[in-house]
């Protein structure tokens, strides 16, 4: 049976009253499917408590907004956008961003309000060179209300359109192009993770990107590569981090790539990826493994780690996607990736790499489930997502998991998972500077930016839960199915359609609050038997739902 849900918070002016109780954080999963391919490649949570999905509904750019019970409060695909597997997005203080490309190859974003209101969607073409690989392969939202976004772009300046640059793009929070520049080599230089930096007095003081090349420093195998730069686009470091095998430390054996990056609690950096230089020569499979470096603001390596099962053969434990988030409550770190190539994993590991807890899920695995994103929520958990074939549908699903503060699930019947046991030990990285090997070029004269009008369509999800059953407004529905979780109304009634409960909904102008547009409209309807309007769902809109509507008068999204 299909479910779409969106939810709404009640906040009230006039007289304020709040609804009994309060919303209270919980852990669940939730498996989202349509009859073709889905994932949520990305994860984010969103300055309500919720959180929010990016990834695709049968090959489409998708973008779903769930609340902190796993409540579906919407979700708008977009057809007409190509899925390359690169479609990224984040969530800021006011809006959501999802980014693709168009059929022409030119790069496309989306900003959405958290209620689910597109504010504007735009395209950008590199003038130039129309036909250039514009896909945005990782996005972060910015304290100015915009964007940065992650590109690679297969013209360089160098070796023209053979060749493939990391860029980076800036947009206001209007949608305008503040700037586009591309680093890298005259060669061949993959796109990376970005992430927004910010300083020790916790001011934004630029980007990282990261990503694992060969090209920059001179040598044979992959490395892993950050590029810092300032708040305009302008390099400040360069460095390349060499891994060596446990045989030779004065050889270095390369070959790492880059998953997962993050800011950690003293301004530094973390990085997640897998690499060859962390086997043991003595292992029949020289397979890649898990390691994590950690790096000071200025790019010096503090220390790095190689993790998972280190005494015997790894086989295929490669932390195959993956990611890593600082956790909101202290220092330690918060990893999510895949274990033996189809459960789900997640570690929790202290400022100085050891390993706290660790989970994985399922215990006894029916499918294939990656995890390749994860974020740090409130209560010192997080969440995470990509796709599941053992929970809900069983094939390949968009899925989303929101874990406590010890990698489970309080009080459901989820899958328990179990605690694999991993080893953890030192690795040697090699540091080089290569400020002097990356080019930095500026392209922002030779793009446009342009309005776009793709069409958002529903994605027509089909939801599994896991979830405790808490029903905090006693009204017969379940938190996780009800669009005004903490107002009770046991009909649902949602007169707009916009997923948002009648009994909490006063939003009639979809503006994100309750002002003088919402009450011109109420008017016009008083007398009527406009369902929009008919707060208590009794066919007319008359004084009790102007009662209604006085207290939600000044509230803003969230509606509850």
């Amino acid at each position: 049976m299909k479910r779409l849900f969106l939810f709404c918070a009640i906040i009230c002016a006039f007289s304020v009253v709040f609804p009994a109780g309060a919303m209270a954080e919980t852990s669940f999963m939730v498996n989202a499917a349509t009859s073709g391919s889905d994932a949520f490649f990305k994860v984010a949570v969103t300055p309500d408590g919720g959180y929010a999905g990016f990834g695709e509904a049968d090959d489409i750019p998708v973008v779903s907004k769930f609340n902190p019970y796993g409540y579906l409060e919407w979700s708008k695909s977009f057809p007409g956008v190509v899925n390359s597997n690169c479609n990224s997005g984040a969530a800021g203080d006011d809006a959501l961003f999802l980014t693709g490309r168009t059929e022409s190859n030119n790069l496309w974003v989306v900003k959405i309000a958290p209620w689910g209101k597109i504010l504007w969607q735009k395209t950008y073409t590199h003038t130039a060179y129309s036909s250039a690989n514009m896909m945005g392969t990782s996005t972060v939202a910015t304290a100015d209300g915009g964007c940065a976004i992650g590109i690679r772009i297969n013209v360089d300046g160098f070796s023209g359109a053979s060749s493939y640059d990391q860029g980076l793009v800036k947009i206001n929070a209007d949608g305008a192009l503040e700037w586009i520049k591309c680093y890298g080599t005259a060669n061949y230089d993959l796109n990376g993770e970005i992430i927004e930096s910010r300083d020790t007095a916790g001011s934004v003081d630029g980007y990282i990107i990261a990503t694992a090349e060969d090209d920059w420093a001179g040598v044979d195998d992959n490395g892993v590569v950050l590029v810092k730069v300032d708040t305009a686009g302008s390099l400040v470091w360069a460095k390349f981090y060499e891994g060596y095998d446990s045989s030779d430390p004065a050889v270095p054996d390369g070959n790492e790539f880059v998953k997962g990056l993050c800011q950690t609690a003293d301004y530094g950096y973390a990085v997640v990826g897998t690499s060859y230089s962390g086997s043991d020569p003595a292992w029949e499979d020289q397979q890649r493994i898990p390691f994590i470096i950690k790096v000071e603001h200025d790019g010096t390596l503090s220390w790095s780690k190689r993790f998972g099962i280190l005494s015997t053969d790894p086989g295929g434990a490669g932390f195959n996607y993956g990611d890593v988030a600082q956790a909101s409550d202290n220092t330690d770190l918060i990893l999510a990736g895949t274990y033996w190539g189809d459960d789900f994993w997640l570690l929790r590991m202290d400022s100085a790499g050891a390993i706290l807890t660790e989970r994985v899920y399922p215990a006894e695995s029916s499918g294939t489930d990656y995890l390749s994103s994860v974020a740090a929520a409130d209560d010192g958990g997080g969440v995470a997502s990509r796709t599941s074939k053992s929970f809900g549908a069983g094939d390949y699903d968009a899925f989303l998991m929101k874990f406590d503060s010890d990698l489970g699930f309080q009080c459901t019947d989820c899958d328990r998972g179990y605690n694999p046991g991993s080893e953890i030990a030192d690795m040697t990285f090699k540091t080089t500077d290569i400020i002097e090997n990356t080019h930095e070029l500026d392209y922002t004269a030779s793009w446009t930016a342009a309005e776009n009008t793709i069409a958002e369509a529903d994605t027509g999800f089909l939801l599994w839960y896991c979830v405790e059953d808490i029903d905090d407004d006693d009204d017969g529905v379940e938190n996780f199915l009800d669009n005004c979780p903490l107002t009770a109304n046991p009909g649902q009634e949602d007169g707009d359609g916009d997923g948002y409960g009648n009994a909490c909904d006063a939003d009639l102008s979809n503006d994100g609050v309750v002002d003088m547009n919402d009450y011109m409209k109420f008017r016009n309807f008083w007398g009527s038997e406009e369902s929009s309007a008919d707060l208590n769902s009794d066919g007319n809109v008359s004084m009790p739902d102007f009662m209604m509507f006085r207290n939600m008068w000044g509230s803003a999204y969230p509606w509850y």
